[in-house]
């Protein structure tokens, strides 16, 4: 008699709202209807519908109006839809972990899951790296050597190509950008007679898995004097811009449908060197603390923000609607989304790497800030500090630190570049004659 006077109380207490799933089947008493038969298990009873059933007191009790056999709040289908009713941390809108497992039972594993570091040692050396993605491949700048440049393709497993040729003569600057149909390699260079110097736009792609340059175009002539120190490309709309520094410290811009290069400011080789483009106009910074804005269309200058604290290394990446800048105040930086209207509410950068240059990259797993430190004395060794963030900038999402990022690699790092595409998100450290290292960011299941 007490068991009977318990079983409702018990079948009251577990029922009511708040689970996810089917609330049909009878509210309570012994299922199926009608049977004497004790049971032992909650094996020996079967649900009417979607019902959790126990057996309490040699009787099978509804005790919810919804099974849940990990007590996570929702059910197994056709009643709800989790996908693993035996463990409470797999339900729909539960965050994944990298572990081969659907923790959001969306049938996709690992997805936005914080990925790990995976390091390969690459047998390339060269005195002035720089890297972009082409298709679902990596391409490099070699210029280590032989006079002149080539390009080399990787792939995100670390597997090197063979040096394709850009040009076999000297040259001052170069850099590799991606475009909507492949890549481009951009030098600056002596012409081949008199005083003057090119600056030079190559396209490459990657046909039948083999690295192609094509035929080079002139994107300006510069008299004695005025060559480029450093250049710089990058997507804009369905083109490319180009950037570069003349020796006189002027910075200029350009695009090929442009009638002509525009001059972003003088005395601008003090600046930090970087541009980014939403597709609409492209940002670039005209001195130390000024970000001027022009027209993807035809070069207009559009518009300008200042920062009265000053630019980061590297400030700018295009976010998916805006761009996000970076800047530094009197403690460390600064980040912000930013538009040719406005800059939005300011966040403080990870404290991680406090007081190095601060780079900022927009990658498929969120933006990235990566933080450069060549010197030994950093208390986490020589190398590259990288950070992944949300897009509301506010936490750190995953933490390398430049022992994760340069593991196996040893010596003095010269300079760094960052890698972001559909395909992968990788950080390439260059040590010069020691080699370099890439570093792959993405979920690496146990």
């Amino acid at each position: 008699m007490v068991s009977r006077l318990l079983a409702p109380a018990l079948l009251l207490a577990l029922t009511g709202p708040g689970f996810d799933g089917c609330q049909g089947g009878p509210s309570g008493g012994v299922v199926p209807p009608g049977t004497t038969v004790a049971c032992f298990t909650d094996a020996d009873c079967t649900p009417m519908a979607c019902e959790d059933v126990r057996c309490i007191a040699s009787q099978c009790m509804v005790v919810s109006t919804m099974r849940d056999g990990d007590l996570d709040g929702h059910a197994p289908p056709p009643c709800g839809d989790d996908c693993d009713d035996m463990d409470s941390h797999v339900f729909p809108g539960q965050p994944e972990l990298c572990d081969g497992r659907d923790q959001d039972c969306d049938t996709i594993v690992d997805e936005d899951a914080a990925p790990g570091a995976i390091t390969t040692l690459l047998g390339t050396a060269s005195d002035a790296l720089s890297a972009a993605a082409v298709g679902d491949s990596i391409v490099l700048t070699d210029t280590g050597f032989a006079s002149g440049v080539r390009v080399r393709a990787v792939d995100f497993a670390g597997h090197v190509g063979s040096g394709v040729p850009v040009i076999a003569s000297a040259i001052d600057t170069v850099d590799v950008g991606s475009t909507t149909t492949g890549g481009v390699v951009v030098v600056g260079r002596p012409a081949s007679s008199g005083t003057d110097h090119l600056v030079e736009t190559y396209p490459i792609d990657i046909t039948a898995g083999v690295l192609v340059v094509r035929a080079p175009t002139t994107v300006a002539t510069l008299t004695a004097g005025l060559e480029a120190t450093r250049v710089r490309v990058e997507p804009a709309g369905t083109s490319f811009a180009v950037l570069w520094d003349d020796a006189m410290g002027d910075r200029w811009l350009t695009m090929a449908a442009w009638a002509a290069p525009v001059h972003v400011g003088t005395g601008a080789s003090v600046a930090p060197f970087d541009l980014a483009s939403d597709g609409t106009t492209i940002a670039v910074p005209s001195d130390r603390t000024t970000i001027t804005f022009f027209a993807v269309a035809d070069g207009t200058a559009m518009g300008t923000h200042a920062f009265t604290s000053g630019l980061a290394a590297d400030p700018l990446t295009t976010a998916a609607t805006d761009y996000i800048v970076g800047f530094h105040d009197a403690f460390d930086h600064q980040l912000a989304h930013m538009t040719v209207a406005s800059v939005l509410p300011m966040r403080a950068a990870p404290s991680e790497g406090s007081g190095l240059p601060l780079r900022v990259d927009e990658t498929a797993l969120g933006p990235l800030v990566t933080r450069f430190d060549p010197a030994a004395s950093h208390r986490m060794g020589a190398g590259v500090w990288a950070l992944l963030l949300p897009e509301t900038l506010d936490s750190v999402r995953a933490d390398f630190t430049p022992m994760m990022v340069s593991a196996g690699a040893f010596g003095t790092p010269i300079e760094f570049d960052v890698v972001a595409s559909p395909a992968g998100t990788a950080v390439l450290t260059n040590f010069g004659n020691g080699g370099s290292v890439l570093t792959v960011l993405a979920c690496q299941p146990h």
